[in-house]
């Protein structure tokens, strides 16, 4: 089975085309499973080809303490730490690819101690010599410091801390402008919400990926699992049913949200190449703005 797996390149590492999240590791409210049942899913999951794992650790840095900063970096609860016990336990033949984050969503000062400390204790929690991914995120882009940390992660990446640099929810622009500040092959891959309904990513990232020889690491592509078969010609669920997992509800909303703006778009559409039909027929050009601007505003109120 595992030699059917599609797999390709990022950076130094052969990985299979579908990994396996860890997000479900972030609270009760994905359920409860002891850890050694967890260990045993995810063997399952090498077994059949699926050998590339991904965490997520934020470390939402503030004017806090250091051991404050630790909390923040376990947002997302003990995945580092679980997949780090469970890759030592596989024999030393069994090739896993482990890809983590350091997000920042405060004003941090940029230093080499500071980045080094956020390397160090991915290193720490997952048991490893190196980080195989690093996937950085930063919120403030007017805070252009974001440019610095990938600059000093970039000197870890050649002392060996780091086996490969990735991006997690930069915009076009920004990644555009990184991979030609820091250099072709230093930045693997950007990781971005992408599937048939949302398909922002075809519209100036895909060709700044391409560009810049970039993967896009994609999640949500199967909507929270609303694309199944199980959900044709089923009712809208409640946004806040117990039913539902962490990542449906936000698939939902994002769903629903999407939805209502690409009907939005299609009625405005419809109504623009109404006036036009109008105009056509030797209807005055003033007659048909008037047109498309009450059907618009119909749009709108509706």
């Amino acid at each position: 089975m595992a030699s059917q797996i599609e797999t390709f390149q990022l950076g130094p590492f052969i990985a299979p085309r579908i990994w396996t999240g860890l997000w479900q590791l972030s609270s009760n409210a994905w359920g409860t499973a002891p850890v050694s049942k967890i260990r045993q899913g995810m063997a399952k999951h090498v077994e059949l080809g699926y050998t590339a794992f991904g965490e997520t650790s934020f470390l939402q840095t503030s004017a806090a303490a250091a051991d404050r900063n630790k909390r923040y970096a376990d947002h997302y609860g003990t995945a580092e730490i679980t997949f780090g016990q469970f890759r030592s336990s596989l024999p030393t033949t069994k090739q896993v690819l482990g890809a983590t984050k350091w997000c920042v969503f405060r004003h941090v000062t940029v230093s080499r101690s500071t980045v080094l400390s956020a390397v160090r204790e991915r290193m720490e929690r997952m048991q490893s010599k190196s980080v195989d991914l690093l996937q950085f995120h930063w919120q403030d882009y007017s805070d252009k410091n974001y440019l610095k940390a990938l600059e000093i992660l970039r000197d870890l990446k050649a002392e060996g801390l780091v086996s490969a640099i990735g991006l997690c929810n930069f915009d076009t622009i920004r990644t555009d402008e990184i991979c030609t500040q820091l250099g072709p092959g230093v930045i693997v891959s950007n990781q971005v919400q992408f599937s048939i309904v949302d398909t922002r990513p075809l519209h100036g990232m895909a060709d700044v990926c391409e560009k810049h020889e970039i993967k896009l690491l994609t999640y949500g592509t199967l909507c929270g699992g609303f694309l199944a078969d199980k959900w044709l010609g089923q009712p809208e669920p409640d946004l806040y049913s117990g039913n539902l997992t962490p990542s449906q509800r936000k698939e939902l909303y994002l769903l629903v949200r999407f939805v209502v703006m690409f009907s939005c778009d299609l009625v405005a559409n419809e109504a623009t190449l109404e006036a036009r039909d109008w105009e056509s027929r030797n209807i005055s050009k003033t007659t048909a703005r008037c047109l498309d601007s009450i059907s618009r505003q119909e749009t709108i109120k509706k």
